[in-house]
């Protein structure tokens, strides 16, 4: 299911992408997201939309616009990890696209000749016969370009990131000195080591058949700026991430008897609850064994 640009323009994205930024609205700047479509008049089947969000990582933007935006390293930090624990424990097939396991974020082009990406370019000289000036097109187009996740993979915090003694086809991004590979491999707190933790709990023997193959079903689907799912195979797992900076409580469902077994992922060092609700901390995600 895709949609296009009013008036036939070319650009084609998924779907399901307006349905998850629903989940997105408790993270800042949301007001300056252009969709560039409409939204379809039928909807996919909700654990359809749900896996259809592992795509839209690929250009970064997603990063870019709910986790960079947030005040403080932290926040960043975890924030990602929530984004990441949220398509990764999705049926289906994950993937990590080059320097995603690092956080690596979005890319402050100063100019268009900054961009080698051509549908970029494009959709700069629409904007351009639209009627904007330059910096306004290149403030339209920048945030959505397939370049940001093109830059050079940020390995270290040396010159060029460390990724080349020449110089690079796409400028680095500037943020490679605090964002890099080398600062996060003996973080057992970093973003990349949380990918290592989601990538264990996947292949463990007591839960990858539940992780790799269960159902999805949806929980507290009206709950405002939450997000949960259970996968249900031979254990049951109960996916929970607090879209929004202040705390948020949680109902332990009462098929469970209001319990769970273990806590196998979580973003924060602890887990507050109050009899059988859960107090979820900004941002914090938990996969909970039922």
């Amino acid at each position: 299911m895709q949609h296009g640009v009013p008036g036939g323009g070319g650009v084609r994205l998924p779907g399901g992408k307006q349905l998850l930024r629903q989940h997105l609205q408790g993270f800042p700047d949301q007001s300056g997201i252009d969709l560039r479509g409409h939204r379809p008049d039928h909807q996919a089947p909700r654990a359809e939309i749900l896996r259809r969000k592992a795509e839209l990582l690929q250009q970064g933007e997603i990063f870019q616009q709910y986790g960079v935006l947030l005040p403080g390293q932290l926040h960043r930090q975890r924030g990602k990890k929530l984004l990441a624990a949220m398509y990764f424990m999705l049926k289906g097939l994950p993937f990590i696209y080059q320097g995603q396991e690092l956080g690596m974020e979005n890319v402050p082009f100063s100019s268009i000749d900054e961009i080698d990406d051509i549908s970029t370019l494009d959709e700069y000289q629409v904007a351009l016969n639209a009627g904007l000036s330059p910096a306004d097109a290149l403030h339209a187009v920048a945030k959505f370009s397939r370049d940001n996740a093109r830059t050079p993979m940020q390995w270290s915090g040396e010159a060029n990131a460390g990724f080349t003694t020449g110089k690079p086809w796409l400028k680095v991004n500037p943020n490679y000195t605090s964002i890099n590979a080398a600062d996060q491999l003996e973080d057992p707190d970093s973003v990349r080591s949380f990918y290592k933790e989601l990538i264990a709990l996947r292949k463990d023997p007591d839960y990858k058949e539940t992780v790799v193959y269960g159902e999805l079903k949806p929980y507290l689907e009206e709950q405002h700026n939450l997000m949960a799912y259970y996968r249900k195979g031979e254990q049951t797992l109960l996916v929970i991430g607090n879209y929004q900076m202040e705390e948020q409580t949680v109902e332990l469902p009462s098929e469970y008897h209001s319990e769970y077994k273990k806590i196998l992922l979580n973003n924060y060092p602890e887990l507050v609850q109050e009899g059988t609700t859960l107090i979820l901390h900004g941002y914090q995600v938990v996969v909970l064994e039922m």
